[in-house]
């Protein structure tokens, strides 16, 4: 998960988030690519990348300091079933990556193509937030998330050195991504809303709890295997 604006948590850490798991082979293997050429081009981002079997859309982030706020949480998911088979009688929408972004030199990630796709994400989000605070799980109250896929942070680059003794602190490379702007990934078609721990287990993050979301009927008209020239 990467906040786009800067989290205040007033009862932890965050320890748990809410994802949107990919799980396109297709898009998996643009994210592969992307990184070995960066790898290649820059290999001091080895350090920065993001396991691609880990990729997601983050909803929200929360802390759930024991287990019995852990299974609040659980609760608050399952009880949101019925409002998301509601909401999306018709089929969650398909979302197509496209375009390669950077953030203060700090996070590199692939853009959700979609501005109306990118809104009903955030007010899916925004809705479970609601849902989830009024059950009395510790929410971020102050970080905004803006659709994206990350693929590399620099701040995996610091991890386990003293940031006081590099020379200076590591940065994606901004310039470098200009190649990629109108880049495909290809399109997601989201099977599940995943309540998810901060830590790997396995191909993902460990989930704590899902529920599912029903499938767009409509046939997609994005290709899914376009290479589109990259």
């Amino acid at each position: 998960w990467t906040p786009l604006s800067s989290p205040g948590f007033r009862l932890g850490a965050p320890n748990y988030f809410l994802s949107l798991r990919i799980v396109s082979p297709h898009i998996i293997a643009k994210l592969d690519r992307l990184q070995h050429e960066f790898k290649q081009a820059h290999p001091s981002m080895a350090r920065m990348m993001v396991p691609t079997n880990h990729a997601h859309l983050t909803l929200f982030v929360m802390h759930c300091a024991d287990d019995a706020a852990l299974a609040v949480a659980q609760a608050a998911l399952c009880n949101s079933l019925e409002w998301v088979q509601e909401r999306y009688a018709h089929g969650f929408p398909r979302v197509e990556f496209r375009g390669v972004g950077t953030l203060d030199d700090r996070v590199m990630y692939v853009k959700v193509e979609d501005d109306a796709i990118r809104n009903e994400i955030r007010e899916l989000g925004k809705a479970l937030w609601l849902r989830f605070r009024s059950a009395g799980v510790a929410v971020d109250e102050k970080a905004t998330f803006e659709p994206h896929l990350t693929v590399a942070k620099a701040s995996k680059a610091t991890r386990g050195r003293a940031v006081r003794k590099l020379k200076r602190r590591p940065r994606v490379v901004p310039g470098s991504v200009d190649k990629y702007s109108v880049a495909l990934f290809g399109v997601e078609q989201f099977e599940a809303i995943e309540l998810c721990a901060m830590q790997a287990d396995g191909d993902f993050y460990r989930v704590e709890e899902r529920i599912p979301l029903q499938q767009c009927e409509e046939q997609d008209v994005s290709p899914l295997c376009s290479d589109d020239g990259w």
